[in-house]
This record gives structure tokens, sequence and C-alpha cells, in this order.
């Protein structure tokens, strides 16, 4: 490890406080209604400089899922996954493959489970190469730029095969404050060295919960200080065969958010080694805490600390612990280091003495500068049970390089049996403006004082309907409850309120439903009746949220006409919804030469259905009396059928109109049914021969000839396609020649046909665009991809449409002087 000594002469300490998991979202949402949002709510204020984030992870730009799953090897199963980026930053973002200058990509998997969080395995490092200037609503509007740099809004996808770990490089070759690296050490030892790795008997746990981090180390991002929101994590489902699935977006976060997410109960601090990195460059390390009453007079306090990218990396993590409490059931977690890292391995030690329990690495930095410290894309897991109750204090962590500590409030264990009054973790929210935001939940193990009253905000979409329900015993202190709807002076005042609970019984109840026409704020009041003797009471809290049903129509609505149309797949879609006030349009691409039956599957009993094909070349597409039609189902009995037969010699789109025949009945449910059969494996389109485009600098190629724009070997590169376009085959392969001899090379797959001069050639394919695979050429200039393009390229279907290029490298004064080129493109329509 490279462990320059800290720009500054003493290490000073910052934290700041993380609000619960719901409170982030809510306040990331409520200006919106809960629409659907950019997935960079968290960080959607640009930051002065590059900054990049992990705008997905284990999905595509589309949000389809793209996570690997290897064959187990040794009792352990490997993993990797695809990352997008974002640069939403006010300056490019580095991008140099053959310098420090460009991000490298770190991988991990996490699990909570009996309320431990801990962490499972780690990968190498994908080193980035020629940034994609995608477009994505993730990022915002892109401005393009060449290989070398990601342009301001724009996304660079690598796909789950490139951040295969088995080719990246080793985490201890990083710098991780400031992004620095000159070297690349490759994995050591067979099977799945490299990967990210998790022993077989830690996944599909019962009861568990499964985590994915996706991270990028960035120099230029971090001399910019802006390596606070690099890391993202994405909520995945372990399957029967240890795959996995996506179950939620991803949250642009560090890992140790899910925790929060999945428990409201948890608290994250943010603790900075301010300027480790020189000015405004910091060490982040985040602090997880989560304290629970067992019941019989014990409590468990689980901890977590995740470092992001602090070199300095963390020696020890202590907490308090009152001397007259008994503590057992000690924990400590870390995550293994593989494949030659070459850090030690050895848990560390615990002690409970002088009124601190402590964890601590068994070496130092003098003893052993590779020992088993808390280093960056890491974290580690601690935890106890005692019988003393949480009482505020201070942990503590000592650094392994260079010195110093850093701390963090935390809930400590009280005096033995329990250490007289406490408080909920949602504190100071004793008035309407310090509300604690909380969405729809569970909250458990909260506390109201006569003296320190409790506030909630509570954020409705127009619609919803509010239930509220505390969870208490009356005897020990009668509990009442208010709501309001106006943060001013008269909230709180217990007579301003919408609606209240105020029996004196066990537990309270309120109601409420938004009618205003907008997303509203809402403020609940926790109380204890002024005139009862108690000082205080413990209560649950349970927040219902319930949003008015949609309309009675399928999903794909509004597809009233044939410009609304929604886009269909080869497949079978059941429970559509047709009106006799409201047609259903949809479209399919067919290849060339490929046949397109259509089954609409319906009783006509409740209402005759017609369905009519149309094509681009229809003019009155869905008009009066059917229009220009290719082929209609036109009977009078149950179901109807089409076919076509595309004959036009390239993709070609077809429209499909589905009604009601002469107001048969109001409205009919029906399955619609679409197959492709046969059909042309790729088709050819954006030549180099100026017929599709310009090439960027006359350099076209002959005529006919098929060939990519011409590059220092006086003609194009050209790519054909091999094997089948079947789906479920999964055979396709692609195979470029005539491309600059003995230089890497790259397959790139697209989801939208263009013809932009860029580079020496023409980029042929649009956003989303992913990277498939690697290619290096042989002397002829020839290379053929093996990987699974259904897999790599994560697509969805038989009926999937994708664009194919063969971007190479053309070093040495080629002919528009940028040194790389692109082949021709093909289409391919997955059957």
């Amino acid at each position: 490890m490279r462990t320059a000594p800290l720009c500054i002469p003493f290490l000073r300490t910052a934290t700041i406080t993380r609000p619960p998991y719901q409170e982030q979202f809510m306040r990331k949402h409520a200006q919106t209604a809960f629409a659907a949002l950019s997935l960079l709510a968290g960080a959607a204020s640009a930051q002065v400089g590059p900054d990049v984030v992990t705008a997905r992870v284990g999905e595509t730009i589309g949000g389809s899922d793209a996570i690997s799953h290897y064959s187990s090897v040794a009792g352990e199963e490997a993993y990797s996954f695809a990352t997008v980026s974002c640069n939403i930053g006010t300056a490019t973002l580095a991008w140099y493959s053959s310098s420090h200058n460009h991000p490298v990509i770190a991988q991990n998997m996490f699990r909570l489970k009996d309320g431990r969080f801990e962490q499972l395995g780690q990968s190498f490092l994908k080193h980035g190469f020629c940034a994609l200037s995608q477009t994505a609503t993730d990022c915002g509007s892109c401005s393009p730029t060449n290989c070398d740099t990601l342009g301001l809004g724009c996304a660079d996808t690598y796909g789950s095969g490139l951040n295969d770990g088995d080719s990246g490089g080793r985490k201890s070759d990083i710098s991780p404050t400031d992004g620095f690296h000159n070297t690349k050490n490759f994995p050591t030892g067979g099977g799945n060295a490299g990967r990210l790795t998790v022993p077989t008997s830690e996944m599909g746990n019962p009861g568990a919960v499964y985590f994915i981090e996706g991270q990028y180390i960035a120099a230029d991002d971090h001399a910019a200080g802006n390596a606070a929101n690099n890391a993202s994590w994405r909520k995945v489902q372990v399957n029967a065969n240890y795959s996995l699935t996506g179950l939620t977006p991803t949250t642009i976060d560090p890992a140790i958010m899910g925790w929060q997410a999945e428990d409201a109960g948890v608290v994250v601090t943010e603790v900075q080694n301010v300027d480790e990195g020189g000015a405004g460059v910091h060490g982040y390390f985040y602090v997880g805490q989560r304290v629970t009453d067992n019941g019989d007079g014990t409590y468990t306090y689980s901890y977590a600390v995740q470092n992001l990218n602090s070199e300095a990396a963390g020696a020890s993590f202590s907490v308090p612990v009152d001397p007259t409490a008994v503590i057992g059931n000690v924990w400590f977690t870390d995550v293994d280091y593989h494949s030659g890292e070459p850090y030690d391995n050895t848990d560390w030690s615990f002690t409970n003495t002088g009124g601190v329990a402590e964890w601590r690495s068994t070496t130092t930095e003098g003893t052993n500068p590779d020992g088993n410290a808390l280093r960056w894309g890491t974290l580690y897991s601690f935890g106890f049970t005692a019988d003393g109750g949480p009482v505020a204090g201070t942990a503590n962590m000592d650094l392994y390089h260079g010195g110093g500590s850093l701390s963090t409030p935390i809930m400590g264990a009280g005096p033995g049996g329990g250490g007289g009054v406490i408080d909920d973790i949602y504190e100071d929210n004793d008035d309407c403006a310090n509300a604690a935001l909380l969405g729809a939940g569970n909250y458990n193990s909260l506390l109201v004082q006569q003296t320190d009253q409790d506030f909630y905000e509570i954020v409705l979409a127009d619609g919803d309907t509010l239930d509220v329900h505390l969870d208490f015993t009356s005897a020990n202190g009668d509990i009442d409850c208010y709501l309001y709807d106006t943060l001013g002076a008269t909230c709180g005042d217990q007579s301003s309120y919408l609606v209240r609970g105020y029996t004196s019984t066990d537990d309270e109840d309120i109601q409420w439903v938004n009618n205003t026409g907008a997303t509203q704020s809402y403020y609940l009041q926790v109380n204890l009746y002024a005139s009862d003797p108690a000082s205080d009471n413990a209560y649950d809290m349970d927040i219902t949220v319930t949003s008015v049903p949609p309309p009675s129509d399928d999903i794909y609505e509004e597809n009233d006409n044939c410009a609304q149309a929604a886009a269909l797949t080869e497949g079978s879609y059941t429970g559509l919804i047709v009106k006799d006030t409201d047609e259903d349009f949809f479209t399919i691409d067919v290849p060339n030469g490929g046949t397109l039956d259509v089954h609409c599957d319906f009783s006509t009993s409740v209402a005759d259905i017609d369905t009519y094909l149309y094509d681009a070349t229809s003019p009155n597409c869905g008009g009066a009396s059917g229009g220009d039609y290719l082929d209609r189902g036109f009977t009078g009995s149950d179901d109807e059928d089409m076919q076509w037969t595309n004959n036009t010699g390239s993709t070609q789109t077809y429209w499909i109109r589905v009604h009601i025949w002469n107001n048969d009945g109001p409205q009919n449910t029906y399955d619609l049914d679409l197959t492709i059969t046969g059909g042309e494996i790729a088709t050819a389109f954006c030549p180099g021969d100026g017929s599709a485009g310009a090439c960027p600098c006359g350099n076209e190629s002959a005529l006919g000839a098929g060939e990519g724009c011409n590059s220092t070997l006086g003609f194009g590169a050209v790519l054909t396609a091999n094997g089948s376009n079947s789906f479920a085959a999964d055979d396709l392969s692609f195979t470029v020649t005539q491309a600059r001899p003995s230089q890497p090379s790259l397959l790139v797959q697209g989801a939208v046909a263009v013809a932009l001069p860029f580079k020496d050639g023409l980029l042929c394919m649009g956003n989303p665009t992913e990277r498939i695979e690697v290619v290096f050429l042989d002397g002829s200039g020839s290379g053929t991809t093996t990987a699974s393009i259904v897999t790599e390229g994560n697509i969805a279907g038989p009926g999937t449409t994708r664009f194919y290029q063969q971007w190479y490298r053309d070093p040495g004064g080629s002919p528009c002087l940028t040194g790389s080129n692109f082949s021709n493109g093909l289409e391919v329509t997955f059957q």
C-alpha cells in the first residue's frame, strides 16, 4: 500500500449526523408528491469541479438487472455487477487510461441478519478506460466529449462482465483519499480470484437482507472535494441457486445507509478526517448504531463502521460501558482480503476495562504496515449484550496510519440493571420546527416525557389517508396526540389541531385524509397528559399511509392513438383493458424476413374486439374504417389473429390497434400474444462510405464495401454476426475484420440507431449504450467475441432490438489524428 504522509501536522475531527433514512427520503421527495424522480435525488445540486456518482448498481440505464453469478469454487459464490456513473459536477471528469487520472470501481456485498450489519465480500478494482458519453435521465443533459473525459451531465456504463474483478487491480494499489495510483497488480490464484467472493454458507440465510454497493475512486473528483457521494447501494434478493435479483432502485449513499433503510431505529453518523488528502480533501467514515431493548432487562448494542475512502484507516473502535454493567455475547466481524492482497486477516482483539469496551487491531503501523486495519471500501461490525440501558457517550477510533483519532457521539451501555430515564433516537424533536421527518413504518421504543414532548413531520400526497396508532400502557402515563397542518405559531398549541387522540385508556389512534389537491406536510404532536403524575412513558408508533387507488385501466395507458403507442416486444401480455371510448395502440419491431403473429384472446360475449396492423407507410394509421391497415382481425367470434412478414430489407416498426367493434360494450379485458419467427441474424447499417453520413475528416471507405470509415490501413473495419439471434440459445457472437492488427478493440451495444461523427469513424448506436466485451485483435486485425451477448447486454427477452459496433485503437497518425475508429453497425432483433 502507498502510505504517503498526511498533508497536515495534526488530524482534526468533525462529525455530521445524518438523519434516519425516512427523513432523507422525505426531504428529497417532499416537493414532488412522491413522483418518480431522478435517481440522483440525493445529489441533485451540481458540485463545483468534476463530481462522479454511482447512479446505478447492478442495473443498466434502462433499469434492467445486470448482475453476473459465477460457478462456485471451494465453497464460495462469486459475483460482479454493472455500474453506471454520472458526472453531475461543473467540469469534465478525467478518464485517461494511460495515467492515474481515470476512475477505479470497487464492488462490495453486505448482509443484515439478526440485527447485525456486516460486509460479506469485496472485489478487486476495475480500472476505467474510454468514457462513453451516454445520455441518461439520472445524469441530466449530456455535453459529450471524447473518451478521455466524462462530459458534464453524461453517463458511462460498465457491464457486469467488464466489472469482473478477475482482471482487476488490487485495492492496495490505490491511495483512496486523493485517488492516486500508478500500478496495477492483477489477482493471483485460480478459480474466482479477484471476484467479489462470499462463502456459500453466508448466502440465502433465512430472515437476512442483502445489499450490493458500487464505488468510484477518481483523482480529480477527490481533489475537488467531491468524494463523499461516490458510493451507492442497492437491496438484492438471493435466489435458490445463489444468483442475485435487484429489489430496489439504487440509492446514492454508502451501503451502511441500507441498514438504516431497513430499520428506522438505526442512527448513522458521518465522521470526517478533515483535510486528510490536502485542503478540502477529507477522508470519510460512517458510524452506525442500533440499541435494542430485549425485554428481559438486557439490551443489544450493534455498531458498524464503514471506511469510505480514508487511507489513514481505522486501528480501533471503542464505546463507553459503565463499569457496573455486565456485558456478554461480544462479536466482531470484518471482511477477508484475498487473491494476493497483502493485508492481514487476523481478527481484532477485545477488551473491557476502565469503562471502555474496545476492539483493536493486533498490529500497529510500526509492527506491520499491512496489518488488519479498517481500510477504505470496507465495513467492520461490533456489538455485545449488556444489562445496562443506553446512555449518551462518545465512541473513539484510533487511526492506523499517521496517528491521531476520530470521535462521534454514540449510545453506550449504562449502569447495570438500567441507567434511569433515557431518550429515543429522534431527539431533539421538541417542537414543530424541529419535528423528525418520518414515513410509513413501525417505530419502536420511543419515549415521551412531561418536560419533553415529541413532534414528527409526515408528508402526504393529495388523496393519501394517514393512520397513526400509538401503542402504550396508560397506567404508566397517559399519552395524547394531535395533528396539525401548518408549521407556525399555532402548531403544537393543542387547540388548532385537525384531529386528536385524547382518551384516558391504553393506545391512541388518529386518521386524516389529505384533500388539499397538493402534497402537504402534517405535524404530529405526542405528549403526556398534563395532569398525569407520570414523568415519562414509552410507546411504539405505527404510521400507515394509504394512497388513492388508480383508476381501472391497464399499465400501458395513455396509449390512445398511433403517436402514443406503447412499445412491446415478443411475448404474452395479460389483463389488458380496452374501452369503447379508449382504444389501445402498441408497436413492435420485426427484423427483415421475420414473420409477426398477433393473437388477441378475449370473450366476445362481453364485447367484440377487433385488431388492425399498420406500418410506417400507413398515412391513416388508426383512422376511420380502420385506416390503411396491412392486416386485421375482424370476425364476430372469440379471439382475433393477424400475421405479417417483413420483406422490406431492414428491421421495421409495426403498429397494433385494439378496439371494441361498433360500441358493442363499454369495455372488455384481453390478452395479447406476440410471436416473431424467422428473420435475419443481423442487418448491416451505417457504413463509412458516405451513404449514412460523412466520415469525420473525409476518410470515407469504398462505396458499397460495407466497411467503417477508413483507418491508417486505407480501408475500414467490418463487423459481422455469427450463430443466431435466438434469445434462448444465446449463441450470438460478433467478428471484426480489417481493423488495426494487434490492438485492443471493444464491442459496444446501443438501444437506438444514430450516425454521428466520432473519433475517426461514425458512431452508429445511441443511448443507453453498454460495453460488451474487450477483444484483442490478432496479426490480421481480426477478433471474435466470446461473452454471452444476452447476459452482458442485459437483453430483456425476445423482441428486443439492439445495435452493435466495434471500436478499435488506431495509433500513430490515424486519418483524423484521434487514435481510434469504428466498424460499420449491425442491428439485431432477438427472437
